[in-house]
């Protein structure tokens, strides 16, 4: 692996704030907050996934993901604080999840393997950063039922798991991890990992119905 360098010390800055933004979305009714810190997050992607000393022989496509990833998540909060009632089915996100997921994955197959920092170590994080976090919106959206919904109920601390929307959150991001660690590592056996874990956590997860008369079902 070589010795420890200033850009390993990014890769761990950066993997600590995404996890704080992972952690904030997921514990308090924190919409557009969390959609800032993506933001942040996003600005990192090709200085963690693309090995410093190579960034030149980066193709013009690589960067231009980078930055298109940017401001699709620019996108994303606007519509939020633009239009705060508004459902996210009408939105930027149901359109740029998708070309996010098959960009990069497209990105991963394609590129130099020489160009990737530490080789799947710059992969995963690019991955991470990018496929993992717009597959689990999607799901999220889709199995939560928030195309019919402005907001989310998401607290794991304050929440039953088992309510339509923690639980759909706990699917998503268990199933799209695994889905992610296909795309890094090319081995068959994630995706069967993906299958195991979609329905695993859903049947650990049966909805509860809520006292305050919401909705869990997933």
């Amino acid at each position: 692996m070589g010795p420890f360098t200033f850009q390993d010390l990014v890769l761990v800055v950066y993997f600590v704030l995404f996890a704080v933004t992972i952690y904030r979305g997921v514990t308090r009714p924190a919409h557009v907050p969390t959609h800032v810190l993506i933001v942040v997050t996003a600005l990192f992607t090709p200085f963690v996934s693309f090995d410093w000393a190579r960034l030149a022989d980066v193709p013009a496509e690589a960067w231009a993901f980078c930055l298109a990833f940017v401001g699709m998540q620019v996108a994303h909060t606007a519509f939020h604080v633009l239009r705060p009632a508004e459902v996210h089915a009408r939105g930027p996100e149901i359109l740029f999840q998708p070309i996010v997921c098959i960009w990069v994955a497209v990105l991963r197959y394609q590129l130099d393997p020489a160009l990737w920092y530490r080789g799947h170590l710059g992969v995963f994080f690019f991955c991470l950063g990018t496929l993992y976090l717009s597959l689990t919106v999607l799901m999220l959206i889709y199995i939560g039922e928030m195309t019919s919904s402005p907001g989310d109920d998401i607290d794991l601390l304050r929440r039953p798991w088992r309510t339509r929307d923690n639980a759909a959150f706990l699917i998503s991001a268990a199933t799209a991890f695994m889905v992610t660690l296909y795309v890094t590592f090319q081995q068959p056996l994630w995706l069967a990992a993906a299958v195991v874990a979609f329905f695993g956590v859903r049947a650990a997860l049966p909805p509860i119905l809520m006292a305050d008369g919401g909705d869990p079902r997933v």
